[in-house]
């Protein structure tokens, strides 16, 4: 918590040349004032719009709640197109702010769903009173913008008059949005707010922490509720699977081939790794069969008809398909979406490639050897649950390993947990605080590897601890 700092003390009144309050303001870095364009642009009304163009005219302004006093002249430093989502303005203060007044932290993250927020604006009526608000944010609306809410009863509706304002994270101690418009397609108390991600991308020059994932360790889902998510309440398949697309195993495999003079296979490679299919059709149907279990113990009269489920490669899945949950099988030198995962979280992950689109090394982070080397551990691979960084309301299950043994043990291993329930999350010491994370290495066991024709098939695993 941040000693003796309140969201109000830096909540500036925006005024049009009558004096009449148009919107909301926060000071950031000592001498800027963030708000949203739209704002700027009501302030302006009236104006000759030449003069507007050509002069930017100075804004007008106060910090009511510190001193309603003094007055405060700022100008137009950034300005955005009000029509968008970057619905942005950043003002540079050019007369003294009172004494009492201070900046409000920005925060970026990710993990912002269920958090606690506090804010406070000027809507019609409350011209001389800061109005207070406060509530859950809600997760992301739409492109750019997240959804708040006023869950309290009666609670304030966020209205206009709160454009510019604040939303103060109570769990990350900083401001992590700032409130564009009133969400008129949604129950009364939402509203939309732009996320500091996007004030970052158009204010440059500003300062703003980048907090690491939150939600990563102690996250919603773990493996203590495994098979959720990716059974629905309904009892019903709710993911994708997105498997590998390189050509190397199968490369590998024509020149041991040639080198024992054995005939060419029949098959394509262009289905996609082998390791990634092996144990493809066990994993969907121990999924199946268990969803199954579950809606005929629930509701013993009806037949289950089975469920179409989306499994291919990784880069052919749509946007769509990429906002649901997944189990992404392979490492990110064969997967697009296990790449787009690990460079999304980076070193956030206990357990993870050294490089995002590589398989050469496994980083461990949670214990006993700290890196799996595709030299000497060549069987060893990863099971990871981790935020859908395309959604951060999904998931995505990482199924991975150093060679195509590793991956096969980390199947079969998904495929046990999904029989026997028995799936824990690991608790560990990482960056510094213990957390529980849903994270499991394995290893294909060295005497149940079959080989064929130059060919291996892990039969066997062990959960590495």
């Amino acid at each position: 918590m941040l000693e003796d700092f309140q969201i109000q003390d830096a909540i500036a009144r925006i005024k049009n040349a009558r004096g009449e309050v148009v919107g909301t303001g926060f000071l950031v870095n000592n001498d800027c004032v963030l708000t949203c364009a739209h704002v700027i642009y009501k302030a302006w009304e009236g104006l000759n719009k030449d003069d507007i163009k050509a002069l930017k005219p100075p804004v007008n302004l106060d910090f009511f709640v510190v001193d309603p006093n003094i007055a405060v002249t700022a100008k137009v430093v950034m300005l955005k197109n009000p029509t968008t989502e970057e619905d942005i303005a950043c003002l540079k203060l050019t007369s003294p702010k009172p004494a009492g007044v201070k900046s409000a932290p920005l925060r970026i993250s990710n993990d912002l769903v269920d958090h606690r927020f506090r804010t406070g604006g000027f809507p019609d009526g409350f011209n001389n009173l800061c109005k207070n608000a406060g509530g859950l944010i809600r997760g992301k609306s739409a492109i750019d913008l997240i959804q708040i809410e006023d869950d309290k009863d009666p609670g304030a509706r966020i209205v206009q008059g709160f454009s510019g304002a604040p939303v103060w994270d109570e769990k990350l101690d900083g401001v992590v949005a700032m409130i564009s418009q009133e969400n008129t397609d949604a129950p009364e108390k939402m509203a939309l707010a732009i996320p500091c991600n996007v004030i970052a991308s158009v204010c440059t020059d500003l300062k703003i922490e980048s907090l690491p994932n939150q939600i990563i360790g102690n996250m919603r889902y773990t493996f203590n509720d495994f098979p959720s998510p990716f059974i629905s309440k309904e009892n019903n398949l709710d993911f994708v699977i997105a498997y590998g697309a390189d050509y190397r195993d199968y490369e590998a495999y024509l020149d041991e081939l040639k080198r024992l003079r054995q005939p060419k296979p029949v098959y394509s490679p262009h289905a996609g790794r082998r390791c990634d299919l092996d144990y493809l059709p066990r994993l969907i149907s121990e999924f199946s069969f268990y969803a199954a279990k579950q809606q005929i113990k629930n509701q013993p009269k009806i037949s289950f008809g089975g469920q179409l489920l989306i499994a291919r490669q990784g880069f052919l899945l749509s946007e769509n398909e990429k906002m649901e949950n997944i189990i992404s099988i392979g490492s990110g030198a064969v997967n697009e979406i296990t790449r787009d995962v690990l460079e999304a979280h980076g070193d956030n992950l206990p357990a993870r490639f050294d490089k995002p689109d590589n398989d050469q090394f496994i980083l461990y982070s949670g214990g006993g050897k700290d890196c799996y080397d595709s030299r000497f551990d060549q069987d060893v691979g990863f099971i990871e649950l981790a935020p859908n960084p395309y959604n951060e309301e999904k998931v995505v299950l990482i199924v991975a390993g150093l060679h195509h043994t590793g991956t096969q043990a980390a199947i079969l291993a998904l495929c046990q947990a999904i029989e026997d329930g028995e799936f824990a999350d690991q608790s560990i010491e990482f960056k510094g605080e213990k957390k529980n994370f849903p994270v499991q290495l394995v290893k294909a066991t060295e005497q149940n590897i079959e080989y064929s024709k130059g060919n291996s098939l892990a039969r066997g695993f062990t959960l590495i601890r």
